[in-house]
Order: C-alpha cells, then sequence, then structure tokens
C-alpha cells in the first residue's frame, strides 16, 4: 500500500523540495515507469511526455522561464521508443545552484510513475 502522490487527471505535476543551505548540483537523474495499457497493448499509461528542473536560491520563489534548468520532452511509450517500459532520465548539469527546487512532469494520461529521483551535489 502506497500514497498517491500525483492523481489521474493529465496534466503539469510537480513535486518541491528544498535544502538546508544552498548547493551546486552536476546531475540529476529521474526514473520512470509506464504501465501497458489495458484497452491498447501498443500504448502506455502512466507516463511522463515531459521533465522540467527550476532552480531558486529564495524562499517562496516565481517558478519561471528565468530559473528553467532544463526541459526534457519525453516519448511517453517507453518501450516503443526507449526498450523498456522502465527508464531513467540522467541529466549532467552544468553547476545549477539552488536551495529551493521544482521538478514538474507532463502527465499525458493517468498518474505518472515516478519511481526515484536522485540529484547530485558539489
Amino acid at each position: 500500500v502506497g500514497e498517491t502522490l500525483f492523481s489521474d487527471p493529465p496534466g503539469t505535476k510537480f513535486i518541491e523540495f528544498n535544502t538546508a543551505g544552498l548547493l551546486t548540483l552536476t546531475n540529476m537523474i529521474v526514473y520512470v515507469s509506464a504501465d501497458p495499457s489495458s484497452t491498447d497493448p501498443g500504448d502506455e499509461e502512466r507516463s511522463v511526455s515531459n521533465i522540467k528542473l527550476y532552480a531558486s536560491s529564495t524562499a517562496s520563489p516565481v517558478w519561471s522561464a528565468g530559473n528553467l534548468i532544463f526541459d526534457i520532452p519525453l516519448n511517453p511509450d517507453y518501450t516503443l521508443e526507449y526498450g523498456s517500459q522502465y527508464i531513467g532520465v540522467s541529466i549532467d548539469l552544468s553547476s545549477v545552484e539552488g536551495q529551493y527546487f521544482r521538478l514538474e512532469v507532463e502527465q499525458p494520461h493517468h498518474g505518472a510513475r515516478i519511481r526515484e529521483v536522485d540529484a547530485f551535489a558539489e
């Protein structure tokens, strides 16, 4: 039994988090998975079609293009595009400083499966 983080309706979903102090991120890996469709065997559900990361050094930031770190489109049919329903998206960052972060995913179908998020700092 788990907890639901992202509700079923399609749309932009997000996780906001902060660290105890300012740090410099050098890499982030987002692990996602998809479920085979019960109605269309060639389609996958619970996937994401886009991943964005925002960073700020101030509390209560306005999340806008000015603090967008990356914007990565994904084909939501992971098996067709990447060969597996489980994928890890690794992003090398050029020394991103921040303390407050927002990870956004675009959910084209039902509740997205974000399995793990790892961030690495200097």
